[in-house]
């Protein structure tokens, strides 16, 4: 007899190992879209930013809260703010981010190698230039619109990115978290000095408008909810030079009136809510002054005003020019505002102007203060 045929048993390759400690247990979630605070015009000469009222929402946001909506419903999957609203300094050329920084270190991109290398000094003079400036990416979940990701809001105006990190300590405070708690993310009008006039601008602002009974519940799940978001974690904000944004909503210069306008329903039901209405800018009219007195010394801003602005600005490393910028053709009245504003420690009157917060026209805002207010000169 030959040799009996040898018969081959397949052998289930053993796989002691599965998950991988401190990576496998890591659950990414992913950014599904982006909302955006303003549109890009396509005017007479060339293409510019123009901040709007309301969100620029995606179609699957716009059929739950409208085309125009300056209200959404939100929350936050991480209880980490760092992850949830990331902020930096940032330079970017036609071709991407060149350098990141946060005041004190950045990484700047060498182009021989293509890597992003320590820079020594941040701020430099780019950030003076206006080239840097800073950015911040809030990342949100619309639970009423998809439980399937994240939206994207970019932002570059302080005064949002000081609504929201001061927000999120008023929540730790009370709530014991961020995460997971039901908030409202509003458009909020705020009027600020630039040049001589009051300019109006529309920041982010968070409200928790829970009840007392939401409130003790939401408390009594602090423990269980910090557990379950522990290993949750986020993809990266998608970074795109603001200033050639493709997926930015394109309008033309002569439908720019229709698009600052909000809709009649929309500001009826705001008219129902505590929180104030965001107004569009007005449609550019000669602007008619009030009457005033004839004596010049009233109408311009005084040398010793000029001076305590100064004295105020420096304490702040703002400088002269930055400081004639802002008050150029100002009166005693708005200086004397200024002054009172800087004096409370309030210094959002020396704000750069940033991509979204392009005032709408040049048409000036008359003085909503009351006339009779006493006015700081010297």
């Amino acid at each position: 007899m030959g040799e009996a045929a040898l018969t081959l048993i397949p052998q289930t390759t053993f796989i002691p190992y599965t998950r991988i400690k401190g990576i496998s247990d890591r659950k990414r979630l992913p950014i599904i879209g982006k909302i955006r605070l303003g549109v890009r015009v396509n005017g007479h000469k060339g293409m510019y930013p123009q901040e709007t009222p309301y969100f620029i929402v995606p179609p699957e946001v716009a059929a739950k809260y409208g085309d125009k909506p300056t209200a959404l419903d939100i929350i936050f999957m991480l209880n980490d703010e760092t992850r949830m609203f990331p902020q930096a300094v940032k330079w970017y050329s036609t071709s991407g981010l060149k350098c990141i920084g946060n005041g004190e270190q950045a990484s700047r991109l060498n182009t021989d190698t293509y890597r992003f290398e320590p820079f020594p000094q941040c701020p430099c003079e780019k950030l003076t230039t206006g080239e840097c400036t800073k950015r911040a990416n809030l990342l949100v979940m619309i639970p009423t619109v998809s439980h399937g990701g994240l939206y994207q809001i970019d932002t570059g105006s302080q005064n949002s990115i000081d609504n929201i990190n001061g927000y999120f300590e008023f929540l730790k405070l009370t709530l014991g978290r961020i995460a997971n708690i039901p908030l409202k993310l509003r458009r909020i009008p705020y009027q600020s000095p630039w040049q001589g006039q009051m300019n109006t601008h529309y920041p982010l602002v968070l409200r928790y408008e829970g009840s007392p009974e939401l409130t003790q519940q939401l408390k009594d799940e602090t423990i269980t909810v910090l557990d379950r978001v522990r290993t949750l974690d986020v993809q990266a904000p998608i970074d795109v030079n603001p200033a050639t944004d493709t997926d930015a909503t394109i309008v033309a210069e002569e439908d720019l009136a229709s698009v600052m306008t909000l809709p009649a329903l929309t500001q009826e039901q705001n008219a129902n809510s505590d929180t104030p209405i965001p107004r569009p800018p007005q449609a550019a009219t000669d602007f008619v002054a009030p009457p005033v007195k004839e004596d010049k010394a009233v109408q311009s801003m005084t040398a010793k005003q000029r001076s305590f602005l100064l004295e105020l600005a420096r304490r702040k490393d703002i400088t002269e020019t930055h400081v004639d910028a802002v008050t150029h053709g100002y009166n005693k009245r708005q200086a004397s505002g200024l002054i009172e504003q800087l004096q409370s420690g309030d210094y959002s009157g020396f704000e750069e102007v940033t991509d979204e917060e392009i005032p709408a026209s040049d048409t000036p805002t008359p003085p909503t203060s009351s006339q009779d207010a006493p006015l700081v000169e010297f």
